[in-house]
């Protein structure tokens, strides 16, 4: 059951404030729901309405132990969905990842978010990053919070299994002066991008959708590259070139 001071706290989640004050998240959707429940971390407590129980019996018997049943309408009281979906988990947040020395241990690029707005894109490009076999994102400070709702839906799960690490842009360019990392930039002005190897470590950096990558970081860059296109259109969508990039980059 579902009481008002658990409704509140649900609804308090759907802000980046509380979220971050204590840790947890919100998952709604029968699909996305089912990926964390298949995941098994993380999770802390999923609302069900008994028609939901009652239509997948064979989930709720698995995973009964994370599984409350409450009245559709408290569900409701609880959704910012358009459509409504009569089963919402909550999901507590990975400990922080700081950056170190290990963070290029699985491949040689890293994917670097500079002021990334729009919640879509975010969760796009976290997917994209997961199917390109990327375990760790960094996020500049001034990007949208990983664990909006908006993000969570358009991740598709990916945000399971993808390391988002946040940093101030300051901290990201004294770790690649240290280590010796590649700055590639993402930029119109840039020389064309070629199916190429990396082959030292790299910190790909994909800017805001309407300014791009700030200058600081433009002006530090070892590469600008760009995605040479053939019509008109002014520019891709940021999520688009994230996939582009990861494609044609071999890492």
């Amino acid at each position: 059951m579902l009481s008002k001071n658990k409704i509140k706290f649900v609804n308090s989640l759907h802000k980046s404030k509380y979220r971050k004050i204590n840790r947890k998240y919100i998952v709604e959707g029968h699909k996305p729901v089912l990926e964390w429940l298949e995941n098994g971390n993380y999770i802390d407590t999923c609302y069900a309405s008994k028609k939901w129980v009652l239509e997948y019996p064979e989930i709720y018997d698995k995973y009964r132990e994370w599984i409350e049943i409450a009245e559709e309408k408290d569900i409701k009281a609880c959704s910012q969905l358009t459509n409504f979906s009569p089963v919402i988990l909550i999901a507590n947040m990975p400990e922080e990842e700081k950056i170190n020395s290990s963070l290029f241990e699985n491949n040689n690029l890293i994917l670097v978010l500079d002021r990334i707005q729009d919640p879509g894109n975010l969760g796009t490009i976290i997917r994209s990053a997961d199917w390109f076999g990327l375990k760790k994102i960094i996020v500049l400070k001034g990007t949208v919070d990983t664990y909006n709702n908006k993000v969570i839906q358009s991740s598709m799960g990916s945000v399971l299994r993808v390391d988002i690490i946040e940093m101030e842009e300051e901290e990201l360019l004294l770790f690649a002066k240290e280590n010796d990392i590649e700055l590639l930039v993402a930029d119109m002005e840039g020389a064309a991008l070629e199916k190429q190897s990396i082959s030292k470590p790299s910190f790909l950096i994909l800017g805001n959708e309407g300014q791009g990558v700030s200058l600081v970081l433009q002006n530090k860059a070892n590469k600008k590259l760009k995605i040479h296109g053939k019509g008109g259109a002014e520019s891709l969508n940021v999520a688009i070139s994230a996939a582009v990039f990861l494609f044609a980059l071999d890492f």
